[in-house]
C-alpha cells in the first residue's frame, strides 16, 4: 500500500470515525433534549392539570358557599298604612315560587303594631337579626307620609346596625305584564299597586276583585288580558251603560309573541268600617261609639242602637263590594279577594264567593323582591 493509499485510509476512517462520533452526540444531544422536553411538558401539564384542579375545587367552594349565603339571605317586607304597620319576614329563596292559581304566605313570622307603637319593632327585628343576620334588603309600601318613613328609617338603621338596603315601593305605569289604568299613574295608592302586582302575579288568569278593608276600604279591579278584540276596553260603569277608553292592544302582544298584559282597571274607595262607625259617635250627640269588633251580621233591621250602627255600617260595605261585583261579573267569570285587618268582620255580610288573603301588600312586596333578586 502506498503512503497515498494510507493516508487515505487513514483520512477516511476518521472521517468515518468522526461522522459517527458527531453522530452519536448528535443522537445523544437529540435523546437528552427530546427527554427534557417531555419532562418539561409532563410536568408541565402535570402543574397545569393541579392547578386547574384547584381551581376548579375553589370555585366549586364559592359556589357553594354562595348557594348557602343565598338560601339562608332573608328579606324584610313592610307595609305602612295609615294607622298600623303590618310587616313579614321571608326566607329569600322561598320568594321566587311560580304562579299556582292560589294566593301564598310566602313568609314564616311577622307582626303588626300601631303607628304610636313603632319604636318597639326595632328590639324584634334585632332579635332576629342577631339569630339569623340582617335581611338582605327590605322593601316598603307607605301610605302615611313622609314623617312616618323617616322614623322607620331610623328604626330600621337601629335594628340592624346601620341602613340596609331599603326599596321604598312607588306606582309606576307598569310592572311585568300589569298595567296601571289610572289617568295619573303616580296618583294610584302605592299600597292598592302592590296589592294588585301580588294577586295578579298569583292568579294569573281572570278578572279579581281585589277588597282590602282596612282604615279606608279598597274595591279594586284588575282585568284579565283581553280577547284581542278591545272588548277589555270598555268600561263597565256601576249602575250605567259601558264605554269604550281604549282596547285591543293585546291582539298585536298575541301576534307578535309578547306576553298579553292585564289592567289594573281602577276602582272605588270609602271609608272602613271602624272609621264609618266612629264618625257616627264624633259627629253625633247621642250615638254611642261601636268598636269593631261589635260588628256582626244582623238582622235585616236591629232592634237596638249598637246593632244597628253595626248592621247599617256592615250593609254599606257589603253593598259597595257586591254593586262591584255585579258590574265585573257582567264582563265574565271573577274572583274575589278580600284582604286587610277588618276583612272577617266583612266577611259574615258578603254574600258572594270570596277568598281570605292575610295582607296582599306583602304579597306584592314578596313578588317585587322576588323580580329584582332575579335579575
Amino acid at each position: 500500500m502506498s503512503a497515498n493509499q494510507d493516508a487515505d485510509t487513514i483520512a477516511g476512517g476518521t472521517a468515518r470515525a468522526n461522522a459517527s462520533g458527531t453522530a452519536n452526540a448528535n443522537a445523544n444531544t437529540n435523546a437528552s433534549a427530546t427527554a427534557d422536553t417531555t419532562a418539561d411538558a409532563n410536568a408541565t401539564a402535570t402543574a397545569d392539570t393541579t392547578a386547574g384542579a384547584a381551581a376548579d375545587a375553589a370555585a366549586d367552594i364559592a359556589a357553594a358557599a354562595a348557594a348557602d349565603t343565598t338560601a339562608n339571605a332573608t328579606v324584610l317586607l313592610i307595609d305602612i298604612g295609615n294607622t298600623r304597620l303590618k310587616w313579614a319576614w321571608c326566607d329569600a329563596a322561598s320568594l321566587g315560587a311560580p304562579a299556582t292559581g292560589a294566593l301564598p304566605v310566602p313568609w314564616r313570622t311577622g307582626g303588626a303594631c300601631g303607628h304610636e307603637a313603632l319604636a318597639t319593632l326595632a328590639g324584634d327585628w334585632r332579635a332576629l337579626a342577631d339569630a339569623e343576620g340582617a335581611p338582605r334588603g327590605v322593601w316598603i309600601s307607605n301610605v302615611a307620609g313622609p314623617v312616618i318613613a323617616a322614623e322607620v328609617d331610623a328604626l330600621l338603621a337601629d335594628a340592624f346596625g346601620g341602613p340596609p338596603a331599603v326599596h321604598w315601593a312607588r306606582a309606576t305605569a307598569s310592572h311585568g305584564t300589569l298595567d296601571n289604568g289610572y289617568r295619573e299613574p303616580s296618583q294610584l295608592g302605592v299600597d292598592r299597586w302592590v296589592g294588585g302586582i301580588g294577586a295578579r302575579h298569583h292568579l294569573p288568569e281572570g278578572n279579581l276583585l281585589i277588597v282590602t278593608a282596612g282604615t279606608a276600604t279598597t274595591i279594586d279591579v284588575v282585568l284579565a288580558p283581553d280577547r284581542g278584540d278591545g272588548s277589555d276596553g270598555n268600561e263597565q260603569r256601576i249602575g250605567g251603560s259601558a264605554s269604550n277608553r281604549s282596547g285591543g292592544s293585546n291582539a298585536s302582544n298575541a301576534s307578535s309573541g309578547a306576553p298579553a298584559r292585564s289592567r289594573f282597571a281602577g276602582g272605588m274607595i270609602l271609608p272602613g268600617l271602624a272609621l264609618m262607625m266612629g264618625s257616627l259617635a264624633r259627629n253625633t250627640a247621642q250615638l254611642p261609639a261601636v268598636e269593631i269588633g261589635e260588628a256582626h251580621a244582623a238582622a235585616a233591621w236591629a232592634d237596638n242602637t249598637r246593632d244597628a250602627i253595626a248592621a247599617g255600617c256592615l250593609a254599606a260595605q257589603a253593598g259597595a263590594i257586591e254593586r262591584a261585583w255585579d258590574a265585573l261579573t257582567r264582563r265574565g267569570p271573577a274572583r274575589c279577594l278580600l284582604s286587610g285587618g277588618a276583612r272577617e268582620a266583612l266577611a259574615g255580610a258578603l254574600t258572594l264567593p270570596f277568598e281570605r288573603h292575610e295582607n296582599l301588600v306583602l304579597l306584592g312586596l314578596s313578588v317585587m323582591a322576588a323580580q329584582q333578586r332575579g335579575r
